[in-house]
């Protein structure tokens, strides 16, 4: 695996000194300026699932939030829908092998 991500290494350098000065940087240990906020991101963005999760458990039902009452069971489907809009990609990425 070290192998194939070590090809991925030379596939994104541009030049030979990047190559050089990307292989060095696996012997920096310390944790990059960006860990805190990806560390919020994750936690924030993973706690409606970990939340659904707990409850399932809790329930011993896997269908726990289909036996809610039609209003409520309502209101968690819109709150779901206007998070997964509110965060939907508005730009394009192009295909990784498009860029080159």
């Amino acid at each position: 695996m070290a192998f194939v991500y070590y090809g991925w290494l030379l596939f994104r350098a541009k030049s030979l000194e990047h190559v050089v000065t990307l292989t060095t940087s696996f012997t920096n240990l310390s944790a990059p300026p960006w860990l805190g906020s990806f560390a919020l991101c994750l936690v924030v963005y993973a706690a409606p699932l970990i939340l659904m999760e707990l409850w399932q458990r809790r329930a011993n039902n896997l269908l726990a939030p289909l036996q809610l009452r039609p209003s409520l069971r309502l209101t968690l489907q819109g709150l779901l829908i206007l998070v997964v809009t509110f965060y939907w990609g508005r730009e394009q990425s192009s295909f990784i092998y498009f860029q080159f």
